[in-house]
């Protein structure tokens, strides 16, 4: 089963706004203001948790199920309240579970923050269904979710250049970009070579939130485990009495191995 699948979207939140404009609301600007009212605190997400939670959602793994490692470098920061800024483990896990139409793949950085997607094979294109985001900064956490048009396909079966067009909503944004189809590449992984697909997805984000997202995907096509993943993204969003709050997040992720945990 070749060329099974892609992704994409990932929008990013810019989290706590709603709680900070609740207590503004109430009279606490300054307090707020002034960093004495939300604390930020992030810890990383271990390994050895996301491997407990795959072991109790996943008791009789398939085969290429499972917990896969990859060594990390990135950060995601906001400037809001003074700013926060949240630097990623050198290991991060992206679990890889099967479901009825095709794979779910969550990548997991830290506690509280978090990235679903469910992507779907119809014929030899890997179709997008849903991405789940998940944030948390000064103790707030915000889950969004977002559902893709019928016909959200990567062209995963296409020569190179080959491009598709998407779109995906949530209950506050839209994301509409283009999917390329950049060609094979064969990479190392633990001193094995290994085939996959490289696409690029370039998305405008829009609603609530505005901004670019740009992630670059080296898949195995038999599988669909993101061997490479390189992940940069800039949003936007209005705060009342605040301003513009910026959210920034770049990632850089390699497989550290083939075999996943189980």
């Amino acid at each position: 089963m070749r060329n099974r699948f892609q992704r994409l979207l990932r929008p990013r939140l810019l989290v706590a706004v709603g709680a900070v404009l609740a207590v503004i609301a109430g009279g606490l600007a300054a307090t707020v203001a002034s960093g004495l009212l939300f604390h930020d605190s992030s810890k990383p997400a271990l390994v050895a948790d996301a491997l407990h939670r795959f072991r109790q959602e996943t008791p009789k793994p398939q085969q290429s199920e499972g917990l896969y490692l990859y060594a990390t470098v990135g950060r995601e920061s906001l400037d809001v309240l003074k700013g926060a800024a949240h630097v990623y483990p050198a290991t991060t896990t992206i679990s890889l579970t099967r479901v009825p139409c095709g794979v779910q793949l969550q990548w997991q950085a830290l506690e509280d923050r978090s990235t679903t997607w469910v992507l779907c094979r119809s014929g030899r294109r890997i179709v997008l269904r849903r991405a789940d985001e998940a944030h948390a900064f000064f103790g707030q956490t915000d889950h969004t979710s977002y559902l893709c048009a019928a016909g959200a396909a990567w062209p995963t079966g296409e020569p190179p250049g080959a491009r598709r067009a998407f779109t995906c909503r949530s209950a506050h944004d839209r994301e509409q970009g283009v999917a390329l189809m950049l060609g094979k590449a064969v990479l190392t992984v633990g001193g094995a070579r290994v085939d996959t697909l490289h696409i690029r997805t370039i998305a405008q984000v829009s609603g609530r939130d505005h901004g670019t997202e740009t992630v670059d995907w080296w898949l195995e096509p038999d599988t669909a485990v993101p061997v490479r993943m390189d992940i940069s993204s800039r949003t936007s969003r209005a705060v009342v009495l605040i301003g513009t709050a910026h959210y920034h997040e770049d990632a850089e992720l390699r497989l550290s191995s083939l075999e996943p945990l189980r």
